[in-house]
């Protein structure tokens, strides 16, 4: 594949951005899972078929509004700027799209 998988994250406004090419990398499921891992500092999408707790139904691209998620990625994993944007360009690693969070 090579399309570049992208992420993109608005701090000032609480929003996340999956990219139309992170979603065809994901083989264009119809439901997408978020997960956080905390210790490398990584935010992990993989797709699905079925609906599954926590899965968010997709489109071509898809916003997120979630101050939470947002929060907790500026509390937990990474020192997110206020008011900043950040775009994240990631890779394939077992099916799963990974996106390193930037790091002070």
């Amino acid at each position: 594949m090579n399309e570049e998988l992208r992420l993109w994250i608005g701090t000032k406004w609480n929003k996340i951005k999956i990219h139309k090419s992170t979603i065809r990398a994901l083989g264009d499921p119809k439901y997408i899972r978020i997960g956080i891992n905390v210790a490398k500092g990584q935010i992990v999408l993989k797709g699905s078929s079925e609906m599954e707790k926590g899965a968010l139904q997709v489109d071509y691209s898809e916003y997120l509004n979630s101050k939470g998620l947002v929060e907790g990625l500026r509390k937990y994993v990474s020192p997110l700027d206020l008011e900043k944007t950040y775009s994240l360009k990631g890779q394939m690693v077992d099916g799963a799209a990974v996106f390193d969070l930037p790091k002070k």
